[in-house]
């Protein structure tokens, strides 16, 4: 496999038409074009429709109900105060994160369409979501 083929798949960027190039150079067979894209609509699939979908929904809850019990009176300290800003933090990376959903969707209904509504959002969602932890570390 390639170095373009094994980013491809690992990390979900880009699109299959990548691969499919790949394959019309001669770099790779057809049939195993036809694993990785099964593969990659497959993964793409679970983690964008299920696993993400889990993740933000209950890590949202849990930072929101951590946040209104930390913006009580009672809790006010130095170290509750850095507590709140890390679960605001938290809370702007799980609600770009949870971007990728219906992206995903889309890409199961109308391709075209979430490939346009993909190319408008990542660079916002992508930025915002990898400067959220960095400040909170």
């Amino acid at each position: 496999m390639t170095d373009l083929s094994m980013t491809l798949v690992a990390t979900g960027s880009g699109n299959m038409s990548d691969l499919h190039n790949m394959n019309l150079h001669g770099n790779e067979s057809s049939n195993t074009y036809h694993q990785y894209e099964t593969f990659y609509l497959r993964a793409r699939f679970i983690t964008g429709l299920v696993f993400y979908l889990i993740i933000c929904v209950f890590g949202i809850t849990s930072n929101i109900k951590s946040i209104i019990v930390m913006s009580q009176r009672k809790m006010r300290s130095s170290t509750n105060t850095y507590l709140f800003a890390l679960e605001i933090s938290d809370l702007i990376k799980l609600l770009f994160d949870l971007l990728y959903f219906p992206v995903t969707l889309l890409f199961q209904i109308d391709t075209p369409a979430a490939q346009k509504a993909h190319e408008m959002l990542y660079p916002y969602a992508h930025y915002v979501s990898n400067a959220s932890p960095c400040i909170s570390a």
